[in-house]
Parts: C-alpha cells; structure tokens; sequence
C-alpha cells in the first residue's frame, strides 16, 4: 500500500479519476469503524443516494459498542456525526436558507452602498455555525443558493474571539495514555486508523479544530475582524454565549453599525434578545432522506467531514480510502484540511491518482508557476 498527504482539493481528482473509470456509474462511500456503506454517488449528477438509516447504523454501532471500553464510545461515530456532515457539506441545508441568504445579501447591498462606516452591516455567527462551516461553502454554490459574492470582500464579518477561544479550548484534548488508546485499537481489529490513535485528537477535538479551520476559510474570503471588548482573562466556558452576545453588542454600539446574528442555537435567543441585537436561528433538518441532490463541490466537503468523523472512509471496489488520522499529523494539518490518501497495491484508480500526485507536486515546487491563478 502506498499514501500521500495532500490539501482537501486534491478529492477532486479522487471523484474524477473513479467516475472516469468505465467500471463505475456511481461508488459506493464506506466507513471503517463498523464496515458500513454510509451512501452512493452517482457518477453522471452528484446525486448521493441509498442513504444508511439511522436503525440499521445504530444496530452496527451498538455491536461495535459492546466490544469496547465504556470510556472510548465518546469516540465511536454515532448516525448524527453523518447528519452533521450532511449539514456541513451543505447537501441537507438549512430548512430557513432564504432567510439566512436574505440576510447575507442585504449585508452585501448595504456595504456596497455605504460611504465610510455610515450604513454598515455585518453578519456574524456564533460557534455552532463554525461547525457546520456554513459561510465559506455558502461560497462555494453561491449561485445554486442565490447569493450576491461577487466580490466576497463586501460581506463583513466580525467574529468574538470568546468564540475563537472556546474552539481552541475544546480542540485541546488528546487519546493519550490515561484514555488507552491501545486498548481501543484491540478492541477494532483490522482498522487502519487505530495505529495512529496515540496522542491524536478526540473526536470531540477533531470537529473543534475543523471549527477553526472555518474560522481561517472567513479571514481568507471575506472582510474579517476578531472582536475583543476586554472580556475576563479567566475563561468560564459555561459562560461563552454569554460573552459572545456581550461582546458583539458592545462593539456594534460602539460604531454604530448594524448587524445580524446567525446562530443554531435556540437558547441564545434570549440572550441576544436582552441586547436588542439583530438575530436569525439557523435551523436544520432533523431527519435524513434516503437520497440527496448533489455538485461536486459539495460532495467533496462532504467526504472531507466524514474522513474527519469517522477517521477512515473508503469508496467500495477503488482500493482507494481516505483517513484523517496519521504519524506526525499537527494541528496546521487540521487548519491547512490536509488528508491521507491510501491506495492499495494493484489499484488501477491509484495508479491514476499517483499520476496527479505527482503533477500536482511539481506544480507546488515550481517557483515559475502562481497556483492561484490555476484555481
């Protein structure tokens, strides 16, 4: 078997080089905790289909439970961990898009209009939409969601660093000795991820740090600011809506600019009602349908999430698996959404990915060549 590190992009080639091969209409995306098929995807539109429902994947997650510690089920995917992803890659969007699209629109009409910081808007977002990565793949379909980006750098968007000290703070924990994590790996035998379980991130961790990679993906696309209004050096996490609200609040008053909140949060209602702020809840689909209308940006972020998720995911019959987890992976890793493409020997589809690898890396070597302007 042979592997290579490469950036998020690079899944591009990976659905490409598969659905060009004669041998497949659609793949089949499988999970490695419990040997699952999570879903299909059909070569010819993106459509994801066939999707495992929540009884038969708790029924699979439930043997597998049995067979390993008590203290380790935290770090067993459970169905909501495919929802979110579903969420995230924005293939189950919000049940309220045109109010959410509606709001960031009337943000880019006011700021294209405004004359010095007079009619300001801004959109902000609490940590719960940091998870679901809502802004920067908004960016992604703004057409198919009916958004104005021509010029992304009109959307403001101020973030409270309370926010950005909260997913630092959850993204800080590790499967070290005290959680045995080669107590797990005798308990999933046959996993490829578990030999790189040691002093890695906890899921809880993982899916902070793809937070925080959102968080970066807005300071690169739109007009960011990091708010800090002097909120307490002693941290109480039990505390951060409220510091989140407060802080937004203080500096909005502050330049008189308008702003609205998005969060998916229900109970910071209150909160953001106390401080007469502008808010929009973000609501998602609690259910997931067996089938769903995909591009191939969007199922690009989705494979991203579930590698993240469930550590190892493979696409049935390709000798190709993608995983999350390896020696010497780092926390720029995580930021930079770097993954492990694995390929087994005799694979076909790896020959041709090992072939764009290597494109790839002379490009990123060559000083003559701006990668940017090939995007």
């Amino acid at each position: 078997m042979s592997s290579f590190i490469v950036g998020k992009d690079f899944l591009t080639a990976v659905i490409n080089e598969i659905c060009m091969d004669g041998r497949f209409d659609r793949f089949s995306v499988k999970e490695d905790f419990y040997d699952l098929r999570l879903f299909d995807v059909r070569c010819s539109d993106m459509g994801v289909e066939r999707i495992v429902d929540r009884d038969e994947f708790n029924s699979a997650r439930s043997q597998v439970a049995l067979a390993v510690d008590p203290r380790h089920h935290t770090e067993l995917p459970g169905h909501e961990d495919l929802r979110s992803s579903l969420h995230s890659s924005l293939l189950l969007p919000p049940e309220n898009m045109d109010e959410v699209v509606g709001s960031i629109n009337e943000a880019i009409t006011a700021s294209r209009r405004r004359h010095q910081f007079k009619g300001q808007m801004a959109i902000s977002i609490d940590s719960n939409l940091a998870y679901k990565r809502l802004l920067s793949r908004l960016f992604l379909e703004k057409g198919r969601f009916g958004l104005e980006y021509d010029n992304p750098k009109d959307l403001m968007v101020p973030i409270s660093k309370v926010s950005v000290r909260e997913l630092s703070s959850a993204s800080n924990h590790k499967l070290d000795k005290q959680k045995n994590p080669t107590g797990f790996k005798r308990s999933l035998p046959g996993r490829c991820f578990t030999d790189h379980l040691i002093n890695r991130p906890t899921l809880r961790s993982v899916k902070a740090l793809n937070a925080l990679a959102e968080h970066g993906n807005i300071r690169d696309i739109f007009t960011y600011y990091e708010v800090d209004e002097d909120m307490p050096d002693v941290f109480d996490s039990g505390k951060a809506d409220e510091y989140i609200v407060r802080e937004l609040s203080s500096y909005f008053k502050k330049g008189q600019m308008d702003m609205t909140f998005l969060t998916a949060d229900d109970s910071m209602s209150s909160l953001l009602d106390g401080e007469r702020m502008d808010y929009l809840i973000v609501r998602y689909p609690n259910e997931v349908p067996s089938r769903l209308t995909g591009t191939p940006w969007l199922v690009r972020e989705l494979l991203y999430d579930l590698c993240l998720n469930f550590r190892c995911i493979r696409f049935e019959g390709t000798g190709v698996s993608l995983m999350s987890v390896w020696d010497g992976k780092t926390t720029s890793d995580y930021l930079d959404e770097r993954i492990c493409v694995n390929l087994a020997e005799g694979s076909r589809i790896g020959e041709e990915l090992s072939r764009d690898f290597r494109i790839l890396k002379r490009f990123q070597d060559s000083k003559t060549i701006d990668l940017k302007r090939l995007r």
